[in-house]
């Protein structure tokens, strides 16, 4: 466990147990839980963001590899290009900075698709897009400090 994950751990549980029960005002007991949740979510990834990242590069690629073969299957170009090559991440830092240009790339994907001048297959990138996102949200969830969602997100894997 890293230094930083334990002083946010610790950071939520005083929140948890001095500040919270504290509070009068239920608004502000519902925003100092809020607040706990985010620290716990944010000390969980400090550990573990190599893990989660490269869960989400992986889930880019599968999509971008869909999306190149649909795309040949038709007959049409992508609009965009998308570098799908595989690196020694050296920091998490590099590897979000390519996760959200593919995002990026996606999201102009999307656009293209949408213009009605469009030779792209717009039903096939809504699809695979669709099924992208389905599983970022699957990843995102799996890594979520809650036990409850982190149960949900395992019968979800197909």
């Amino acid at each position: 466990m890293t230094s930083l994950r334990k002083q946010l751990e610790n950071i939520a549980d005083a929140l948890n147990r001095h500040v919270v029960p504290a509070l009068n005002d239920d608004y502000a007991k519902g925003q100092g839980i809020a607040i706990v949740d985010i620290i716990l979510d944010i000390a969980k990834r400090a550990d573990w963001s190599l893990d989660y990242l490269s869960e989400l590069w992986a889930a880019q690629v599968a999509a971008t590899s869909r999306l190149t073969e649909a795309f040949e299957k038709a007959g049409a170009v992508l609009p965009c290009s998308f570098d799908a090559t595989v690196e020694p991440w050296s920091t998490g830092q590099a590897l979000k900075e390519r996760i959200e240009a593919t995002d990026q790339a996606f999201c102009d994907l999307l656009d293209a698709a949408a213009r009605p001048d469009t030779r792209i297959p717009a039903d096939v990138v809504n699809s695979i897009l669709r099924d992208y996102m389905s599983e970022e949200t699957r990843i995102e969830l799996s890594f979520s400090h809650h036990p409850g969602l982190r149960e949900i997100t395992k019968n979800q894997r197909g």
